[in-house]
């Protein structure tokens, strides 16, 4: 897995110089990149025989390791027959998007805008609630009975209880990492014609929260202190 554009060019052109290749090869990338530099990337490998498979993952290593990841995957259905053993012993679900790599990156960006949006609006309504009178505590209780999954309950639990700094005990998925991906979903969005207004607005938050806090080990729940700066608290 790398975490950008850049870092997946530079592997797989490694691979490909690479002089003495004797077997083919099945490349699976996890990254959630740019769908057009998969697109980019995929023909590049294919030129020089090597079968690109695109399959980001939902889920940090404690799920890889419960068998709990959510797979997006696509490419050439021999190579996806390959690496489905693979899929299968770390995820609960694998959803084949296709034959066209791209795809599944496309799929990835969906779930995480799904995500920011959810982790947009656990924060919206806390901050609502906590101006008013109502606890967080609170709202979470009405969240875990009528929202009940490990995203709603989870990021709500952490803004709730204002615990954003990744560590052991609290892993997560860095603000950096949600900048870049929010920046993804925005950038294929424009170039789609896709109004996506709630992304503009978790952009914004996440950018700010950075500011606020200023650390580079926060989970992107972190936005949640922008909200709230925003509505004096």
């Amino acid at each position: 897995m790398t975490f950008d554009d850049a870092n997946l060019r530079a592997v797989v052109a490694e691979i490909l110089a690479t002089p003495d290749r004797s077997r083919s090869l099945v490349f699976v990338s996890c990254s959630t990149v740019d769908p057009e530099v998969v697109k980019e990337v995929a023909k590049s490998a294919q030129e020089g025989g090597v079968k690109f498979v695109s399959a980001p993952v939902f889920g940090r290593p404690d799920a890889a390791a419960n068998k709990m990841l959510v797979w997006a995957v696509a490419g050439p259905a021999d190579a996806k027959a390959v690496a489905d053993p693979y899929f299968k012993a770390m995820g609960r679900l694998v959803i084949d998007c296709g034959e066209a790599p791209e795809k599944a990156n496309i799929m990835k960006l969906t779930g995480n805008f799904l995500i920011a949006s959810t982790i947009e609006i656990l924060a919206e309504s806390q901050t609502f609630a906590d101006k008013n009178g109502v606890s967080p505590a609170a709202v979470m209780q009405l969240v875990s009975a009528l929202f009940p999954s490990p995203v709603t309950v989870g990021y709500g639990t952490r803004i709730a209880q204002g615990q954003f700094t990744i560590d052991a005990q609290h892993p997560g998925f860095s603000i950096d990492g949600g900048i870049k991906d929010v920046g993804l979903m925005r950038k294929v969005a424009q170039r789609s014609g896709v109004a996506l207004p709630v992304a503009d607005v978790v952009a914004g938050h996440l950018d700010r929260a950075k500011a606020i806090d200023g650390s580079d080990n926060l989970d992107w729940a972190a936005l949640a202190k922008a909200v709230r700066e925003e509505s004096g608290l």
